[in-house]
């Protein structure tokens, strides 16, 4: 990888945990001040919710869930768990981390975030958020052979007609896995699209 690219790269995922951490920061301060939620967030991070796993994550990684110190470890562990639940971000995330040296190489494997990943699958868009986990279903019962490994997100875009819409994605995969799903799906008269990195 080019230097100036790598650069580029570290700036804007840096800038990304630092707006995420904002955010959970702002959503947290909602009840009676950040400390008080941390709790809640993690039951909901060990019960599996991958939103919250994130969440956590970014919180370890600024220093908001230790007392104004990182704690790498902490950040790292739950970035790995949000990505195995599907966050994509996670992946990228812990991915950046390892690039560093600040978390483990063997902690990101077998969850696609390396060497090229983790790229999605987008089978479809819907108008409501709710609707995405209905509609993955779906085609999950479909496509089992394909879609059954996956683990589906549902990720909000506005169209160029400006419609606010949210497209249903699986994954994560590496390019070749992404391609060879589509193609299967396709073959299968449903619709793909691969979403990269």
């Amino acid at each position: 990888m080019h230097p100036l690219t790598l650069f580029i790269s570290i700036i804007s995922i840096a800038l990304s945990v630092a707006a995420a951490g904002r955010a959970a920061q702002a959503q947290t301060a909602e009840h009676e001040g950040d400390r008080t939620v941390m709790p809640g967030l993690a039951q909901a991070a060990e019960a599996g919710d991958a939103r919250a796993q994130y969440e956590l994550a970014v919180l370890y990684a600024n220093g908001e869930a230790a007392a104004g110190t990182p704690d790498y470890a902490q950040a790292a562990r739950w970035f790995a768990e949000a990505a195995r639940n599907g966050a994509a971000d996670a992946g990228r995330h812990l991915q950046f981390m390892v690039e560093i040296g600040v978390a483990p190489r063997e902690l990101a494997s077998g969850i696609g975030t390396l060497g090229g990943a983790p790229f999605q699958v987008q089978v479809a868009s819907v108008t409501s958020e709710a609707d995405g986990p209905r509609e993955w279903r779906r085609l999950q019962r479909l496509h089992p052979d394909v879609l059954g490994p996956l683990k589906a997100s549902v990720v909000a875009y506005d169209a160029p007609d400006g419609a606010h819409l949210f497209r249903v994605e699986g994954g994560p995969l590496d390019e070749d896995g992404a391609r060879a799903a589509c193609a299967k799906l396709r073959e299968a008269g449903a619709s793909c699209r691969i979403v990269r990195p």
